[in-house]
């Protein structure tokens, strides 16, 4: 399996449900995957950090604050 090519291994993966092709593409590529998907999910936080401290933001201004029981005017 470690001589194949990545389109070998997934061809024979795809022909055979060959556990051992699959496994040889996982130990191959498994670190770049998660670099990629941990590169996005911190984006993602960094995004949803700056969106919910925006909101907060609007929701703690002074001349907006009201009561939750009173009525906006």
């Amino acid at each position: 399996m470690h001589t194949m090519s990545d389109w070998e291994l997934i061809q024979h993966y795809a022909k055979n449900r060959s556990e051992a092709a699959f496994a040889e593409l996982v130990r191959r590529h498994l670190s770049w995957v998660y670099s990629v998907a941990l590169r996005r999910i911190r984006q993602a936080a960094l995004q949803l950090g700056h969106v919910t401290s925006a909101q907060f933001d609007q929701w703690v201004r002074p001349e907006e604050m009201t009561h939750p029981l009173q009525p906006h005017e």
